[in-house]
């Protein structure tokens, strides 16, 4: 039995009412919106050393990177996270934590490395990160152009060890010019964007 959840419900009531798409999607940010910094983290690495070692590895690998995950998420503050399978979401107040986050994940798997078959995979995170007004479900997490944005970039579009940002969460950071930054362009849903590939720069404290 599915879980009940406010927003989907009230989507439903209001599609039975007949209600107008543009009414609606006012009702529904004021109701369920909030601004916050979207994370998207994917794993990366092991494919190889799973076919070869079988289902338990896997979810021993998956087991790790939650436990590493949840606690580096409510350290620095996370409004909300949750895993599926071997991606992470988790959202946050700003993005400068968002940020610090993924840094701090990204340093955890470079200073404690997941023991691989192959010495040519190395185990890491991919991580995409927006910013902008969402729509919270319950239980599914949250809804909108930025959480699609940084699914994209986390998923399919980062390498191991990257954190790329959209031009809105870049452009909330509170300091974007200690970051040693690359822009570069893409298409997404035939849309060409600016993504911003950032690392910690000179001038930053570890």
């Amino acid at each position: 039995m599915n879980r009940p959840d406010k927003l989907f419900n009230f989507i439903g009531e209001s599609i039975e009412d007949d209600i107008d798409f543009t009414d609606l999607d006012a009702e529904l940010t004021k109701r369920f919106g909030e601004t916050c910094a979207a994370l998207v983290m994917d794993s990366t690495g092991f494919t190889r050393s799973t076919k070869a070692l079988g289902p338990a590895f896997f979810l021993a690998i998956i087991y790790r990177l939650r436990e590493v995950c949840f606690e580096i998420a409510g350290r620095y503050g996370a409004i909300d996270s949750r895993a599926h399978a071997d991606n992470f979401y988790a959202e946050f107040k700003n993005v400068d934590d968002a940020v610090e986050a993924a840094f701090a994940v990204h340093r955890h798997f470079e200073d404690n490395p997941v023991p691989l078959v192959s010495g040519n995979d190395r185990f890491g995170v991919c991580v995409g990160i927006g910013f902008g007004r969402v729509l919270r479900s319950d239980h599914e997490g949250v809804y909108g152009n930025e959480m699609n944005y940084a699914s994209k970039l986390g998923e399919d579009v980062a390498e191991r060890g990257e954190t790329l940002l959209t031009k809105a969460a870049f452009e909330a950071l509170s300091n974007p010019e200690t970051f040693e930054t690359t822009i570069t362009r893409i298409k997404v849903s035939g849309v060409e964007m600016p993504i911003y590939s950032i690392k910690s720069g000179a001038g930053r404290e570890e």
